[in-house]
């Protein structure tokens, strides 16, 4: 004898919302394409440009050889250049 088989029902209360048809996708336009600004490549700080920067340093110290000392101004100067470049 054959088995009668059952479906299986869904509660009364719950339905499937009825499906949409897809919809045909809109053709947009083709994205352009914005530049990024060129960055220009980080120049390094060489032994002249730290020279240059302590003279000056020296400069708006008025000559004071008493309280100036070029170590102290290259060490500044060398500060400087180390805050500007984030190293």
């Amino acid at each position: 004898m054959a088995k009668k088989t059952r479906a299986a029902k869904k509660p009364a209360g719950k339905r499937s919302p009825a499906k949409k048809p897809k919809e045909a996708k809109k053709a947009s336009a083709p994205r352009r394409r914005i530049p990024r600004p060129a960055t220009a490549a980080p120049v390094p700080v060489t032994r002249e440009m730290v020279a240059k920067r302590a003279y000056e340093i020296w400069q708006k110290k008025n000559h004071a050889a008493h309280s100036n000392h070029p170590v102290q101004n290259w060490l500044e100067a060398e500060a400087e250049f180390r805050v500007r470049t984030g190293k």
